[in-house]
């Protein structure tokens, strides 16, 4: 049993250094685009991206077996039918989208690309929070990596805006925008490990981190990533530890205080930096997603939303001609592989979230900011065998495995008053 927590554990680390490795190289030497003060990268892949890349999947799935068994072996005995029967449907539907992927495309895609069939078998770290030890272990690690991308956020983040020298320009996908998620929910999944087990005595560190975020977020003149921000930094400030200590200090409630104000009256700092405040105000008033929406519905029927298009699947848009994206991912799953995935999906997103509504489970509460975030309140997030969806699926099976626990551990949580948990590692 010691061996597999282990391996689970050197899987899971081994996965995020061989992704984030492969991301840097990918983004090594890529250079901007501009269109319209838009900037944008499109790097060019390369024989060592695309093979840690690929290699990071091939780990990937197999942690998520690991996950997915160890589960399965301690799963109560009412549960296990309906568990085998899910699995099934779910397999069902990876072995179809996966011969008519490899129909069309090459075998090396299936391990490289975007939210391909193979990303339904990643699926099984949704149970890896059932394992106490291991989600300590990997909570704790996410500290470091989210020091690394916020920080490779921020230099580049820098770079940019002294490079093209005023700050109302856009950025959209580029290393600055990927860093940023990557540091994003690795804060996430360390601040809301920091309220259940406590391993970090100063709050120090998580504040700064993100106070850091959220600056970030505005610098992206991303509405959604402003709100996600500022909903993390006000969680890491006035949220409990599961032994009742909260973070006090008059000076950073200050701090929060301000930044949350300039967070919601963004118009405010127009004296400071009026470029950035202009473009963010003419992001509150687009609509840059209901006409997306409104072509795509429109252009499906009964067959195509129940069971899917597959990896290749494309529709017409007034913006892009024949597309094969959109924005809402959890459309996007629609889109591409049907409603099975995407009700278990929901099914496990939504218990979590009842896990904060009945017993205060900070984890839950990730888990709405998740589902908000895949609806479309955050910009170039996408379903996929990544860091992001790794770490979030952390806190998502984290709530879930409180839920199903005994009486006495869900009240912990709703009332605040237990001792702080104890891990041996």
């Amino acid at each position: 049993m010691e061996l597999r927590f282990r391996l689970k554990e050197t899987l899971a680390k081994l996965f995020i250094i061989l992704f984030s490795t492969s991301r840097l190289v990918f983004y090594s030497g890529a250079t901007w685009n501009v269109e319209y003060s838009f900037y944008s990268m499109a790097p060019t892949v390369g024989v060592v991206d695309q093979s840690l890349l690929a290699l990071s999947a091939v780990i990937g799935i197999w942690f998520s077996f690991l996950c997915f068994k160890d589960y399965l072996n301690k799963c109560p005995r009412a549960k296990i039918k309906v568990l085998l029967i899910s699995t099934f449907l779910l397999l069902t539907v990876f072995c179809f989208w996966t011969i008519d992927f490899l129909a069309n495309n090459s075998v090396t895609l299936l391990f490289v690309g975007n939210f391909t069939p193979l990303t339904l078998l990643f699926g099984g770290v949704l149970f890896a929070g059932y394992d106490d030890k291991l989600m300590y272990s990997i909570a704790q690690f996410s500290k470091y990596v989210a020091v690394v991308f916020l920080s490779l956020s921020l230099y580049y983040t820098v770079e940019f805006y002294v490079e093209f020298g005023y700050v109302g320009v856009r950025y959209g996908n580029s290393h600055i925008m990927t860093y940023f998620i990557y540091g994003f929910y690795a804060l996430t999944l360390f601040v809301y490990g920091q309220k259940e087990f406590g391993y970090c005595r100063d709050n120090k560190l998580i504040i700064a981190l993100s106070i850091l975020a959220f600056f970030l977020a505005v610098a992206s003149v991303s509405r959604g990533w402003i709100i996600q921000a500022i909903i993390l930094l006000l969680y890491t400030y006035l949220g409990k530890e599961l032994n009742g200590r909260r973070y006090h200090s008059k000076m950073i409630s200050r701090l929060i205080i301000v930044l949350i104000i300039i967070g919601i009256l963004v118009l405010a700092i127009i004296q400071f930096a009026p470029n950035i405040v202009l473009t963010i105000g003419e992001r509150f008033d687009e609509d840059t997603r209901s006409l997306q929406l409104t072509e795509f519905l429109s252009q499906m029927d009964a067959g195509k939303f129940i069971f899917g298009q597959g990896y290749n699947a494309t529709y017409m848009e007034s913006a892009h001609g024949v597309y094969s994206y959109i924005d809402n991912q959890l459309l996007m799953m629609v889109f591409r592989y049907g409603l099975i995935p995407l009700t278990l999906y929901l099914l496990l997103i939504f218990k979590s979230i009842w896990g904060f509504i009945k017993y205060r489970i900070g984890y839950g509460f990730a888990s709405l900011m998740w589902l908000a975030a895949l609806n479309g309140l955050a910009i170039y997030l996408a379903f996929g065998i990544d860091i992001h969806n790794m770490l979030i699926m952390f806190v998502i099976s984290r709530s879930l495995a409180i839920i199903d626990s005994d009486t006495q551990t869900k009240n912990s949580w709703k009332f605040q008053k237990a001792p702080k948990c104890k891990i041996d590692v």
